[in-house]
């Protein structure tokens, strides 16, 4: 049974082709060397508890997708507009959002359906903004059906 081989390494290859990740790691999140100013974008992947039943499995895995949240050097009276502030936390969600919605979208109806790979429910994506080097971004649980090929005789 090789599912969490070939599921993990299609989202690691989904999120490497995206346009804003440079990083993809994997296993726990606190081993990561955050610090390091040329990892961002990060896309990092966590195994969750797979669900085992007579003809499917259930693979989840959570998802942080990070980026550095830049701060300009003037002060937000300075700003033409104050409602963006004096950082790029806006132009960081709207990435990183658009990162999401193509991995989930590929797994809905993209490339990775079409490999027997599904993806379950709805994904609600939680914002988040500190950690180290002030990064920004969101964190999910996806979780992808593949069929049961380990059948006992």
């Amino acid at each position: 049974m090789n599912q969490f081989y070939t599921v993990s390494e299609k989202i690691k290859d989904l999120l490497y082709t995206d346009v804003n990740i440079n990083t993809v790691t994997f296993g726990d999140l606190a081993e990561v060397d955050l610090a390091k100013q040329n990892i961002y974008p990060l896309a990092h992947i966590t195994p969750a508890s797979p669900i085992v039943s007579d003809k499917i499995v259930t693979l989840p895995f959570f998802i942080v997708l990070a980026d550095q949240v830049d701060f300009s050097k003037e002060g937000l009276r300075d700003q033409a507009d104050p409602f963006k502030g004096v950082d790029n936390l806006q132009n960081v969600y709207n990435d990183m959002l658009q990162v999401a919605n193509r991995l989930i979208n590929s797994f809905k109806r993209g490339t990775a359906s079409r490999e027997l790979f599904q993806i379950t429910g709805d994904v609600t994506l939680e914002p988040f903004k500190g950690y180290e080097n002030t990064l920004a971004g969101y964190s999910f649980e996806i979780s992808i059906i593949v069929p049961n090929v380990e059948i006992c005789v």
